[in-house]
This record gives C-alpha cells, sequence and structure tokens, in this order.
C-alpha cells in the first residue's frame, strides 16, 4: 500500500489493521509486515532514452562490421545482443542484495547512475569513437523538455512523463 503524506495515514492504519487481522486468523506462525520509503521508479520517457542510447550503440557496431568472438562464435552487436550486455551492468538491489534484472524497478537516480556507466562503458569499448545521444536534446524533440533537476516536463500540450 503507498500512503502519500499523513493525512491519509488513518485509513491506511484502518486497512493495514484489517488485513493484518485477517492473515493472523489463519496464520500458524505470524505475519510479516514491512514499511519502507517509496522510491519513484524511472519513466517510461526514459526508458524510450535508454533504447535510444541502446539502438545507437548497435548501429555504430553494426556499421563499424564490428563482431563479439565469444569461444568460436561470431554474433553481430544488434539491438537484443547490445540491451543483453547492457543488463550486466544492472545495479544490485540494495533490498535483497541481487542484481536487477530490468530497468523497470530501478529509481530515478539508480537508472541514471546505470545510464552514466553503459555510456562510459561503451565509450571506452569504442575507443571514444562512439558518443551517446544527448538526453536534453532527445526530449526537446519529443515534445518535452527538462527543468532544472532533470525531471521531464510537458510543453506544448504534451503529457508530463514525471512519475
Amino acid at each position: 500500500m503507498w500512503v502519500k503524506n499523513k493525512s491519509e495515514l488513518e485509513g491506511a492504519l484502518k486497512k493495514i489493521r484489517l488485513d493484518l487481522s485477517n492473515v493472523l486468523d489463519h496464520s500458524k506462525h505470524g505475519a510479516i509486515v514491512e514499511i519502507k520509503k517509496h522510491r519513484p521508479n524511472r519513466s517510461q520517457a526514459q526508458h524510450n532514452f535508454y533504447m535510444v542510447i541502446v539502438t545507437s550503440i548497435s548501429k555504430f557496431y553494426m556499421e563499424a562490421g564490428a563482431l563479439y568472438i565469444i569461444k568460436g562464435f561470431k554474433l553481430e552487436y544488434d539491438k537484443n545482443f547490445v540491451h543483453e550486455l547492457c543488463k550486466k551492468m544492472l545495479p544490485v538491489n540494495p533490498d535483497n542484495g541481487l542484481q536487477y534484472k530490468s530497468t523497470k524497478k530501478l529509481s530515478i537516480k539508480q537508472f541514471i547512475y546505470y545510464i552514466d556507466k553503459i555510456n562510459q562503458f561503451w565509450q571506452e569499448d569504442s575507443v571514444y569513437s562512439w558518443t551517446p545521444p544527448e538526453c536534453r536534446s532527445y526530449f526537446e524533440k519529443n515534445g518535452y523538455r527538462l527543468n532544472e533537476e532533470g525531471k521531464v516536463i510537458e510543453i506544448q500540450g504534451k503529457k508530463n512523463t514525471n512519475r
């Protein structure tokens, strides 16, 4: 359950009390109640930008004719392959100590760190021949702009992607 502010506290506690009572009525070993701070996840616009980066990397390596060779197999740097390589750089989930399997559950801060990490990796791998797409220009081309905090905001009647 997500509680945004203190004005929602009494209603939330009432629901929790009812739900917990029902669980305890049918449990031999009790229940676990967990409360944690809400972290907004990356937005769809941020995911779209990530895919622009993956496509850019793939296009760069494909046009260069580069192949990834492992144990005698030659693999092209198509979008799926680049995406799978990038996923190996996903951060560790602080709640369970396991590496995330997708960007979907990353906080905005974790996502930004991840984007920086993959950009740095691919720039170094290409000996700085590949240049990452510029974030601000990507959003502006798609009818959005970034405010001073780096949040995506609406322009020209398009919907706000800030979640």
